[in-house]
């Protein structure tokens, strides 16, 4: 269902679904009410996909990781759940680093460090670049990672000593490899990340 949502007529939320195109703020008070995953998708209502145990577990892998290794630094680390505003959308990333917030009532990031996600089936064009692209405008983010859960590969955006993104992204694979984010002081073995998942 494409139907645009029509301001002049009033809206149940419970008659909201997938696929309706919807100003931001309905969709911030449409998804409070649901039980799935969804993500607001450039103006419409996106439904976010299931996820495999390898996607889990890499999820879980780094989030652990991330945790141990910034401790010392004043940053936060969120899974899933914890949403970044981008200039058409409302995503969710898999994995978000942040700067430290003290609203605990916050909804959403405001300084997002470092976004990761972890690839599905049916996310490949939308990781590699509608998301890429949305959050590469964000001004604070130092680095995007996109990791594949089947193989050990890493594809990175990480800002240059100039403030730019490179045009290229760089490739980390191998369980030999190791990701390095200069800016964030983070170096992670592949072999560290990819412990438990099925490759």
């Amino acid at each position: 269902m494409n139907q645009r949502f029509d301001p002049q007529v009033p809206y149940r939320l419970a008659e909201l679904e997938p696929g309706m195109a919807v100003p931001a703020e309905v969709f911030l008070d449409w998804v409070e009410t649901q039980e799935g995953k969804y993500e607001y998708d450039r103006g419409t209502i996106g439904m976010m996909v299931r996820v495999t145990r390898n996607h889990s577990r890499l999820v879980s892998s780094f989030v652990y990781l991330l945790s141990r290794a910034l401790e010392a630094k004043p940053v936060e680390v969120h899974a899933e759940a914890f949403a970044v505003h981008t200039e058409d959308s409302i995503r969710f990333p898999d994995i978000l680093v942040q700067e430290p917030e003290p609203d605990g009532g916050a909804l959403a990031s405001k300084a997002p460090l470092l976004i990761v996600e972890v690839l599905s089936p049916s996310s490949l064009y939308a990781d590699h670049v509608i998301k890429r692209d949305e959050y590469l405008d964000l001004p604070t983010l130092q680095a995007y990672v996109v990791a594949d859960p089947n193989a050990a590969n890493l594809t990175v955006w990480e800002r240059g000593e100039t403030g730019a993104f490179p045009d290229a992204p760089l490739v980390v694979e191998g369980l030999g490899a190791t990701l390095t984010l200069r800016e964030l002081g983070l170096s992670l073995p592949l072999a560290e990340l990819y412990r438990g998942v099925s490759l």
